[in-house]
């Protein structure tokens, strides 16, 4: 049933809203068309303007999208008709582009961890090497997915160790890649961070491209490779050094000899003698 509702006289003008409700869960926001009498306006959130004149209407579950009334007569007729012919028709598309929305998701993350870089590099002085490095921290951490990048580094030497040399081994790998961005990011000039855009990356990835602007000289290029996991959360996995030479193949070949030789805890303590010198005084 589509209720009509008439509000009262407005600039002269006697105006109304064809108001067009469905009911769903709280948890649904879809927005739901409101009518005016010329054609299907899907406008920007009129339930305020509407509250507090028909406190009568039942709200509940409700999401209306407009906060224009129509004129019917006189010059606000002409003006609400331009306005209609402007807003979308039945059957135009109300849902976001879900592949927009999913790179959004995937971008946030990484624009998050730039932010909070950023930040570190104008107050770094101020903060020191420990400062820097509990402030980047939190968000390293929620950004990058540590135990699976320890885990690709480590490779069949990993698999054949214990639960807990692999735990200990993905905290000393995420502990020094923290201590490492906390002693590169230490001073600002005028550098900032910028995203391109997003690509769909080999097995199921998404690349995240994006880059750091240099005051001088060229930008620098970085490719953030990104995993969606089973509860939904896209983190990243490796990182791409001007678009092709991956994190993860730099440090498997760094920590190779330790590798081969199948001492997944001299590897680790070796990573965590390195993150307190990078963090010393």
């Amino acid at each position: 049933m589509v209720p009509r509702y008439e509000p009262p006289r407005w600039r002269g003008a006697r105006a109304f809203c064809l108001l067009q409700t469905r009911r769903f869960p709280a948890r649904r926001q879809q927005g739901k068309p409101v009518w005016c009498g010329l054609n299907v306006a899907l406008l920007p959130d009129c339930r305020n303007l509407l509250a507090g004149i028909h406190s009568s209407f039942p709200w509940k579950g409700v999401r209306l999208m407009s906060r224009v009334f129509i004129p019917l007569r006189g010059r606000g007729f002409l003006a609400g008709a331009i306005l209609c012919l402007l807003c979308p028709v039945p059957g135009a598309t109300l849902a976001a582009d879900p592949s927009k929305i999913e790179a959004a998701s995937v971008i946030a993350p990484v624009e998050q961890f730039h932010a909070v870089l950023l930040q570190v590099m104008r107050d770094a002085a101020a903060l020191g090497p420990e400062g820097r490095r509990s402030r980047i921290d939190p968000q390293a951490r929620a950004t990058f997915d540590f135990a699976r990048m320890a885990r690709l580094i480590a490779g069949p030497t990993g698999r054949a160790a214990s639960e807990a040399q692999q735990a200990r081994f993905a905290e000393a790998f995420a502990t020094l890649s923290i201590a490492t961005y906390a002693s590169r990011f230490k001073g600002w000039s005028g550098q900032s961070f910028e995203t391109l855009g997003t690509e769909s990356g080999p097995r199921g990835t998404t690349l995240v491209l994006t880059r750091i602007n240099m005051p001088q000289g060229e930008p620098v290029a970085l490719t953030y490779v990104v995993v969606t996991g089973d509860d939904g959360t896209p983190r990243v996995t490796d990182i791409l050094l001007k678009g092709s030479v991956s994190e993860l193949s730099v440090k498997r070949s760094d920590y190779a000899a330790l590798l081969q030789a199948g001492d997944l805890d001299a590897l680790s303590a070796a990573l965590e003698k390195q993150a307190q010198a990078l963090l010393a005084p």
